[in-house]
């Protein structure tokens, strides 16, 4: 019973209470050893928590003494000494932990957590469910499980362990935080807004809740009461710079464009902002159609920015294929390519094939295309991301540029990307018809209105009409 007791005095965080219950177990002759090395692991899980150093090695070594228990407590230990912060040694460690004690709750709730941290979600979710009830409905990890629950995709679950906490007049931080985003993501707004409100009465000098709740309010579209907010931080705050750039991304949000090329103009921000000030005079001059002034804006943001240009310039980018110029563009974009290459890790993986993607497509459209380039760079984005539509569809649009028609009917006669999207369809019957397959060509043609209707997802340069006219060409 003591160690039970213990368990929910640990929850409690009452930890004199916990020593006084379980302290003179460990190394008690007069335990037995499966007692003993319950003791050990809530002491140890305990003392861990706090960061309590000393005592967890002092544990440890008692319970290398102790020949029955050792072999089971010096993985959990060596674990909670863990001082590495490599993500794949501290999920290993703590599996192997974990697998030494697997009927110890606190073992299976550090392996979780370090799922949870490796992003293995469903793993971790499947552990969090074993906990015993006493130790997951405790605040701290309750929330830490709704949290989990609501980056696997499940709110609701997500917000009725929030919701059953405050039902008991249970408030933290990070509930209430969790609860407010979770109300925003539903769109509860009301709720939401009441939520930020408990945690700015709680937490008055907290800048960073500060900016969330003027955030909160420019996310539903309030930007004339956002600009209010952010304005009175920018004054209260002058050293966080942050809040004067999001006061002018208000300003152009709410499209006073002029307004916003002014007051980045006379700006007094420091050279830390100027990227993001000529960023949005970029932003405020596309708004006005001044093209000229937009792109040398653009050029003055990326010289400016110290660091993390790659987002800025694939704006620029982007802007200049709109334009028209996407010789420049695909120039860009080869730059970005090259060296984003160089340094790209697996996690990066979706960033690299967006800019490969980016780059087969400014590609295709110049004027004297480089066609073995757009193909390539196409392909590899599609071996790095074969489930993205967007992808999917600049491959399939490069093949049919190039002329690998057959190639392009092989990547989209059987792929389950036809049944959710028309434009892939078109694609698909505009091979057929180029290698003479007109019966194909109209099945796939006919099948792309059928799906099409409502869902506008159709080429820009093809509509309903045109394509059924285009049908009855085919078929007469």
């Amino acid at each position: 019973m003591k160690i039970e007791y213990a368990s929910v005095k640990i929850a409690q965080k009452d930890t004199a209470k916990v020593k006084e219950l379980i302290g003179g177990m460990v190394n008690s002759p007069y335990t037995i050893p499966l007692l003993r090395l319950r003791a050990a692991v809530l002491l140890s899980f305990m003392y861990a928590s706090y960061k309590n150093t000393d005592a967890l090695k002092a544990i440890a070594s008692e319970t290398s003494k102790d020949t029955v228990t050792s072999k089971y407590m010096a993985p959990f230990c060596e674990y909670l000494l863990l001082k590495d912060t490599n993500t794949e040694t501290s999920l290993e460690k703590a599996m192997k932990a974990a697998a030494g004690l697997p009927t110890e709750p606190y073992a299976l709730l550090l392996y979780a957590r370090e799922l949870t941290r490796s992003g293995k979600l469903l793993q971790a979710d499947s552990l969090y469910q074993r906990l015993p009830q006493v130790l997951l409905t405790s605040p701290k990890i309750l929330t830490e499980y709704a949290y989990l629950k609501m980056r696997i995709g499940k709110d609701d679950d997500a917000m009725n362990y929030i919701s059953r906490l405050h039902s008991n007049k249970i408030f933290t931080k990070v509930s209430l935080e969790l609860f407010r985003d979770l109300a925003f993501k539903k769109k509860m707004f009301e709720k939401a807004d009441a939520a930020q409100k408990v945690l700015e009465q709680k937490f008055q000098d907290d800048v960073k809740l500060q900016w969330q709740g003027a955030m909160l309010t420019l996310n539903q579209g309030k930007v004339d009461s956002s600009i209010i907010l952010f304005t009175a931080l920018a004054q209260k705050y002058p050293s966080e710079e942050i809040f004067e750039i999001m006061r002018l991304t208000a300003i152009l949000l709410k499209g006073d464009y002029q307004k916003v090329i002014d007051g980045c103009d006379k700006s007094t921000l420091g050279e830390s902002s100027k990227a993001n000030l000529f960023a949005l005079k970029a932003r405020a001059y596309r708004k006005l159609q001044k093209n000229d002034e937009a792109k040398k804006a653009y050029q003055d943001a990326v010289a400016a920015a110290k660091e993390n240009k790659t987002e800025l310039i694939s704006e620029y980018a982007g802007y200049l294929i709109d334009l028209g110029e996407q010789s420049k563009a695909a120039s860009i974009y080869q730059e970005l390519v090259t060296s984003f290459e160089k340094k790209t890790t697996k996690k990066d993986s979706l960033a690299l094939a967006v800019m490969l993607n980016n780059f087969a497509w400014a590609t295709i459209q110049s004027e004297n295309a480089d066609s073995k380039a757009a193909l390539g760079a196409a392909k590899k984005a599609y071996a790095l991301q074969p489930n993205s539509v967007d992808i999917l569809d600049t491959y399939a649009t490069v093949l049919l540029k190039t002329g690998a028609y057959k190639e392009c009917i092989n990547l989209l006669k059987d792929n389950g990307a036809l049944k959710k999207e028309p434009r892939m369809l078109v694609s698909l019957g505009q091979a057929y018809e180029k290698t003479g397959d007109k019966n194909r060509a109209v099945r796939a043609y006919k099948d792309a209105l059928a799906f099409a209707e409502g869902t506008f997802r159709l080429p820009l340069q093809i509509n309903n009409v045109k394509l059924s006219e285009h049908i009855g060409k085919l078929q007469e």
